[in-house]
């Protein structure tokens, strides 16, 4: 085997191995529940951690679809961070003053 053949050998080998390594798929579930008896309740939100494993690239769309099930969002990582994302956010502050100012 000569040393293009080789060459071009181990740089398929990479190519291919590089696209089918397994890597974890993490996402957050948000699901609303209303209730039952009182109608003008505003909906319960809960979160869900839901995960898969993809071979190939492509097969995280598979993933996703699977953790869409009974989900009314959806968002990639885990949901530690969308909860505190939840809290950090700050008051906003009023945009216009107490009293207004006199003209002069």
């Amino acid at each position: 085997m000569s040393s293009v053949n080789k060459f071009w050998g181990v740089l398929l080998l990479g190519l291919v191995s590089g696209a089918v390594q397994a890597r974890a798929v993490d996402y957050c579930k948000a699901i609303r529940t209303f209730d039952d008896k009182d109608a003008s309740a505003a909906p319960a939100i809960k979160y869900e951690d839901c995960s898969g494993v993809a071979f190939i690239d492509y097969a995280k769309y598979y993933v996703e679809a699977r953790c869409w099930a009974g989900a009314y969002d959806l968002v990639p990582g885990k949901c530690d961070s969308v909860k505190t994302e939840a809290v950090a956010e700050p008051e906003p502050a009023e945009a216009t003053p107490a009293e207004p100012a006199e003209a002069e």
